[in-house]
């Protein structure tokens, strides 16, 4: 046995012995925005190619989804 498939092996037994109440159950929440409102978003903020640091960014789509909430 491979050391990659021990690893794997000790992975499926330690997460098929967890308690379902252990785990964190994330329910969906709808999107407040329109479709439209959305992809205004999605092309003001974009991780991959903006030059702010993680807080910058996070800052700034606070402002940007506030101001967007005010229309």
């Amino acid at each position: 046995m491979s050391l990659l498939q021990m690893v794997e092996q000790l992975f499926q037994e330690e997460t098929s012995e967890n308690d379902p109440e252990d785990s964190v159950v994330v329910p969906e929440i709808h999107c407040p925005f329109s479709i439209q409102k959305l992809a205004v978003l999605h092309g003001l903020i974009n991780p991959l190619t903006s030059p702010l640091d993680d807080r910058e960014l996070y800052v700034q789509t606070i402002h940007i989804i506030e101001r967007m909430c005010a229309i």
